[in-house]
């Protein structure tokens, strides 16, 4: 105890200026973490956010004693973030007590979204729908509550358009351990159309862009796997619960999300065409527009409205001749989805796609460092005196040096909370993250390739369709086909949150020592 009191008085300067300058420099990230603590904490027990917060403004006492006005000031304003996020929460809690026999009730409903896939019960459809309000013998319940409902696919039976809104007697069920609602209706229930609905619409507009996308590949592509394998990749609806399983197993399903892997990548190769036409500022406002259609073709989730932000943040700060920080734009994000979506706090997308893009942008660099010890970075002038092998082989471990450092990063975040949710961690995924997402982005840049060159030069378009087709066949395969030995997986007890989040907490603590000013200290310190 008393070495950790001596190390902390001989740090503690170097510690408010490190949380000071850190700050300063992404106040938004400041701001966005203070007001999603605070709507987190209304819903989740202290000790869950309890490491978060002491971190935050543990900080405070010390730099009112230090007279450090400006690091005084942005702890006080992001405080008073977090009660506004603690009330806003407050205001906005939706929830409905549910008995565990469930509440029976006339609901009044719009549908959001709508799919059909297998499950063990056999062909089903699937709908997600905001319950507006819910008439029980007893009362009437005002809330817009998100639920899902399961109807049996068969001919016979009736499916709810999407452009209206129904009333339907149905069933109210509430499962804790997922935080999720779903509505039970009985077959022979009488759905009552109440009028169309804009949400509706547009969850209609949606369904038949992306069916018009999953005809188009499976068209092209000769290949009955790689069809709708690129179909779910564009439009990000995979029904194929095996295709989920078997990426599951080797820890890449985090592909099948949209996240901003698939914007980047799809910014990437539309920006490129973009610019052969046009100047490169018109060339990227336009980006900025089809991406944004992009999004609303999505729908809202935290993963796909936390890449579109980023990435239009990136776009205006360009437009506006202003240079981003990309920490920033995450904490933007952080709090537009915590308003959007007060419940968020426990999904798992909305966790991994925060907490590793953060690691990302934190760990990456010094990642890079510490394997630049591996394989030495030379200088050009160095490099153009080896033989032709040699640089191939120079050049590709530079390769080699990236995804590591890549991948380290990622994990230093995903591996917790994989462990956390699922109590397991695939060995194989260390291995697969090397090389999958790669494979997979070539998958989708020849597609994109090949419907622009389809739309003018049908046979060429469609020899491209044909290789790739066969291509993708190919690297879904190295998942959907690998043998059982490979299912080396590390299993745990159920981990408590606190413990996760704590973990979490002091990882980002040495990122934000690692990003000040006197880092080398600090490394030689840790």
């Amino acid at each position: 105890m008393f070495f950790i009191h001596d190390v902390f008085q001989k740090y503690r300067p170097k510690i408010l200026n490190a949380v000071g300058l850190f700050w300063e420099r992404t106040p938004a990230l400041l701001y966005g973490l203070a007001l999603f603590l605070g709507i987190s904490f209304y819903q989740v027990p202290f000790m869950a956010v309890a490491a978060p917060i002491l971190a935050l403004w543990g900080c405070l006492p010390f730099a009112l004693w230090k007279n450090q006005r400006d690091l005084i000031f942005r702890l006080l304003l992001a405080a008073s973030l977090a009660c506004a996020g603690y009330f806003y929460a407050y205001t906005f809690d939706n929830a409905i007590e549910v008995p565990e026999e469930g509440l029976h009730g006339k609901a009044r409903l719009v549908i959001t979204d709508i799919r059909k896939k297998k499950s063990s019960s056999g062909l089903n459809w699937y709908l997600d729908a905001m319950v507006q309000s819910f008439e029980t013998s007893k009362r009437e319940i005002l809330s817009d509550v998100p639920v899902t409902l399961m109807l049996s696919a068969k001919e016979e039976n009736f499916i709810p358009a999407v452009e209206q809104e129904w009333e339907v007697h149905a069933t109210l069920t509430y499962f804790q351990k997922i935080d999720k609602y779903f509505l039970k209706t009985r077959k022979d229930a009488r759905w009552t159309p109440l009028g169309h609905s804009w949400r509706g619409q547009l969850t209609l507009w949606r369904e038949r862009i992306k069916r018009a996308v999953a005809d188009y590949t499976s068209s092209v592509m000769e290949s009955s796997r790689s069809g709708p394998f690129l179909a779910g990749m564009v439009t990000g609806q995979f029904d194929d619960t095996v295709l989920k399983h078997h990426f599951g197993r080797f820890g890449v399903q985090h592909i099948l999300a949209i996240s901003g892997f698939h914007f980047s990548l799809l910014g990437a190769i539309a920006g490129f065409f973009l610019r052969l036409f046009m100047t490169k500022r018109f060339a990227t406002g336009l980006l900025g527009i089809l991406l944004s259609g992009y999004f609303l073709i999505l729908g809202v989730t935290a993963s796909v409205l936390r890449a579109w932000l980023t990435i239009t943040i990136a776009i205006c700060a360009y437009l506006l001749q202003r240079r981003p920080t990309a920490l920033n734009s995450l904490g933007i994000a952080l709090a537009a989805v915590s308003l959007i979506e007060p419940s968020c706090y426990g999904q798992v997308g909305f966790q991994c796609s925060f907490a590793i893009t953060a690691a990302i942008l934190m760990f990456y660099h010094p990642s890079h460092k510490l394997f630049e010890k591996l394989l030495p970075v030379r200088h050009l002038s160095q490099a153009i005196q080896w033989d032709f092998f040699t640089q191939h082989v120079y050049i590709a471990s530079g390769a080699v040096r990236t995804i590591l450092a890549l991948t380290l990063a990622v994990n230093l975040a995903a591996i917790p909370l994989l462990i956390y949710h699922f109590q397991s961690f695939p060995l194989f995924s260390l291995l697969y993250n090397l090389f999958f997402p790669f494979f997979v982005s070539l998958s989708m840049f020849f597609l994109i390739v090949g419907s622009l060159l389809h739309a003018f030069f049908e046979t060429l378009g469609q020899l491209i369709h044909t290789l790739n087709g066969y291509y993708t066949y190919f690297v879904v395969s190295l998942a959907l086909e690998a043998p059982p030995a490979m299912d080396i997986v590390i299993r745990t007890t159920e981990i408590p949150a606190a413990i996760v989040t704590a973990f979490l907490t002091l990882l980002f603590a040495l990122g934000i020592a690692y990003k000040s000013p006197q880092q080398d200290e600090w490394i030689s310190f840790f």
